[in-house]
């Protein structure tokens, strides 16, 4: 008896065929890898029974100055905020309702808000309604419009100096306006306030931008500009950083402890200090099946439990999110797989993520196994590339197998196999529940490993030793 390891290195490549993929796994869903084990991805149930109604597009989350936890939800037609248990609909008097999908021949983009906590309160912006609004933590009153705010928003965004930024200020998309710190009513600069204002030095215009450590990073279509706080007379200063590395759109970006990393319209970046192209695993099976003419949906959230960064995008026959990729960046592993959702907030304010769907559902996540009580099953799982396990042109025989973690019957372990890389699969083995010692009766000369979750409950797997016996060859 002899035994032979299939040790496949964590986190998913798309290389263009099965067998070039080689000892690695290939694709899967709702999978994740953690220390080096794989693991299922948690499951979710509801966080409301609320739906929220016109189509959910953003989601913030903070603290109150008693701790107490606020979030806020944005649709094309509403505002929602939580508070103390309920939610409200504080949706402002005149709101503009937004564009649901990009139609660029029309000049239309794809409506989206930028939510900031000013202290205790909110601030906020729908896009196209172009307003900075102000809540004040009272669920009996209605946003409000700051007046003295300039008009035509695209977002806002409040610094660690409690300066709250007006961008794309008067409908000039490269301008950033800020008002006196600790004051939404003061936007006219004088010798007496801090207020002020800036304009890239672009042809483009601002798409996102994140606060990072001291820097507010700024971020164009092809461009990477860095904010900074320089103190009296012009308080904030902006040099250019790289002419390319642009972003997808708004939500495109996620701020980590020290880097911040965002989806361009044809690669991953990363910038720490120096910007630099983030080489992704699964580049073919992102970009190569993406709406980009939807890109403005596109939403991504960390996952710090887990050391994830997780994006969520439309797939090329869709308008919605329909589809995610994880950037596991303690590992720089790559995963991906198929889930709706179109806004995510990590749990730094409530004790699980939340997400919320296309439909106006929001969940929260990595609580429990299941689909909100429904079976998700064989929904997770995981298949490799095709793998050589014979030398020259010896086929082998798998007798049997052994997993390397505890086994557990809620993971099931199937077998491909083929004689020749490209020549289709001559048998595969029944699906079977993983056990301490499994019996297979299955020859070929290369292996395709597949995992199928059996039930929603959590599983392990490390590798699996095969008790491979020569079979002849010609």
């Amino acid at each position: 008896m002899a035994y032979t390891t299939l040790d496949v290195v964590p986190g998913f490549i798309s290389n263009p065929t099965p067998y070039s993929t080689g000892l690695r796994w290939r694709q899967g869903n709702l999978v994740r890898w953690h220390e080096g084990i794989l693991l299922p991805i948690g499951g979710w149930t509801k966080f409301t029974t609320t739906t929220f109604e016109g189509g959910a597009r953003a989601l913030f989350s903070w603290r109150k100055n008693d701790f107490l936890p606020q979030s806020v939800v944005g649709t094309l037609t509403k505002l929602y905020a939580y508070d103390n248990g309920s939610w409200y609909d504080i949706t402002p008097t005149g709101l503009t309702a937004g564009y649901a999908d990009t139609n660029r021949s029309a000049g239309q983009l794809a409506t989206t808000w930028s939510f900031a906590n000013f202290g205790q309160q909110l601030v906020a912006v729908q896009d196209r309604d172009g307003r900075l609004l102000n809540w004040a933590n009272n669920p009996s009153n209605p946003a409000t419009v700051v007046s003295a705010a300039p008009t035509s928003l695209i977002g806002t965004h409040v610094t660690p100096e409690r300066h709250v930024f007006a961008v794309g200020a008067g409908g000039d998309k490269r301008r950033i306006d800020w008002c006196s710190a600790e004051d939404l009513n003061t936007w006219t600069p004088g010798p007496t306030n801090s207020a002020g204002y800036l304009v890239l030095t672009t042809n483009e215009t601002i798409k996102s931008w994140v606060q990072f450590k001291n820097l507010v990073i700024v971020l164009t279509e092809s461009e990477v500009h860095a904010i900074r706080y320089v103190g009296y007379p012009y308080f904030y200063g902006v040099e250019k950083v790289s002419s390319g590395g642009g972003v997808m759109g708004l939500h495109s970006v996620v701020a980590l402890d020290d880097k911040v990393v965002w989806m361009g319209p044809s690669n991953f970046y990363v910038f720490d200090g120096v910007l630099r192209h983030l080489p992704c695993a699964v580049y073919d099976t992102v970009f190569g099946d993406i709406n980009v003419e939807q890109r403005e949906k596109i939403y991504a959230s960390r996952n710090k439990q887990f050391n994830e960064v997780w994006w969520f995008y439309p797939g090329s026959g869709s308008t919605s999110n329909s589809k995610y990729v994880v950037w596991n960046y303690a590992m720089n592993i790559w995963y991906t797989g198929d889930l709706n959702r179109v806004a995510m907030e990590d749990s730094t304010i409530f004790d699980n993520p939340l997400a919320l769907t296309s439909e106006g559902v929001l969940y929260k996540h990595e609580d429990g196994w299941t689909d909100n009580g429904n079976k998700i099953g064989q929904g997770r799982w995981v298949k490799s590339g095709m793998m050589s396990i014979s030398e020259g042109n010896k086929v082998v025989f798998v007798r049997g197998a052994i997993p390397d973690r505890d086994p557990s019957r809620a993971l099931g372990i199937r077998l491909h196999m083929s004689e020749w890389p490209e020549g289709g699969h001559v048998q595969s083995s029944r699906l079977q529940a993983a056990s301490p010692k499994m019996d297979f009766r299955i020859s070929g000369r290369h292996i395709q490993l597949e995992l199928v979750g059996l039930e929603d409950k959590n599983w392990q797997f490390g590798n699996l030793r095969l008790d491979v016996v020569p079979a002849g060859g010609r």
